[in-house]
């Protein structure tokens, strides 16, 4: 394979549109660095973040689970399960960015039940330093 003519990937166009910057590798031709922000999201701002949750009451969140926010539905859980060295079962949903606020009550429906959860902070465990 000549290095002056790198294979290009099915979405070449789309990086190089969105102002990627290319490189070689692996004889392919890729994404390696963006300029900025996507020019919608920059101009328009998040509209949703990802965030981590923990259930408040009995119940665990499993992925595609439905989200309500204050009776609005709001999406899905993109993954839940137990945390067993937590002792608590945990999750992460994408919430739109207004409502990010660690401590902010979201319904997981389980058994076409809601189950209460709370917003968190993330990472949900942080490994103790070795001195």
């Amino acid at each position: 394979m000549s290095l002056s003519n790198p294979k290009k990937t099915a979405l070449n166009a789309i990086h190089r549109q969105l102002g990627g910057r290319m490189a070689e590798f692996a004889g392919w031709e890729m994404p390696v660095q963006y300029a900025g922000p996507i020019p919608k999201q920059r101009d328009e701002g998040l509209k949703r973040i990802l965030v981590g949750f923990e259930m408040v009451e009995r119940g665990i969140a499993r992925d595609q689970y439905p989200v309500w926010l204050q009776d609005h539905y709001i999406g899905t859980v993109t993954s839940g399960s137990p945390a067993p060295f937590l002792q608590k079962n945990i999750g992460l949903t994408y919430l739109p960015f207004e409502s990010r606020s660690i401590g902010t009550e979201i319904d997981v429906i389980i058994r076409e039940k809601p189950v209460t959860a709370r917003v968190v902070l993330t990472p949900f465990y942080k490994r103790a330093k070795a001195a």
